[in-house]
């Protein structure tokens, strides 16, 4: 996790190149969210807290 956030740290070794490669970021982040909203829910909203916390 510290690479990927150093990578986001301008100066750093690491860093990302200017635009591009931030645009590039940019837009797999948006494409994700994009897919994340639009994709069906495996577990209906009703059933939630009984798959995360075991509920019944």
């Amino acid at each position: 996790m510290a690479i990927i956030l150093t990578t986001l740290l301008p100066g750093t070794a690491l860093s990302l190149a200017w635009p591009a490669e931030y645009l590039i970021l940019g837009g797999w982040v948006a494409l994700g969210a994009l897919v994340y909203r639009l994709a069906p829910s495996a577990v209906p909203e009703a059933r939630v807290g009984e798959v995360l916390f075991g509920r019944r």
